[in-house]
């Protein structure tokens, strides 16, 4: 018996298989991407508040000082 070896279903494996690899690091790459972008827009969100938060407790300062004279 001879078993004849057939290369051309292995190199459409293989292509495939890069293929998928390139796939999953591009929507990994994606994923941390936009994760990181949410994170950027929290932490931006967040310094506004505290500036805000310093601006109103500046304008109850002065006001104090105010009532104070």
């Amino acid at each position: 018996m001879k078993i004849q070896y057939n290369k051309q279903p292995i190199d459409f494996k293989f292509i495939l298989n890069i293929i998928s690899l390139a796939g999953a690091v591009a929507w990994g790459w994606y994923e941390m991407e936009s994760r990181i972008t949410a994170v950027e827009m929290q932490i931006e969100t967040m310094g506004r508040m505290q500036a805000l938060q310093d601006e109103i407790n500046r304008i109850k300062t002065e006001q104090q000082f105010a009532e104070l004279k």
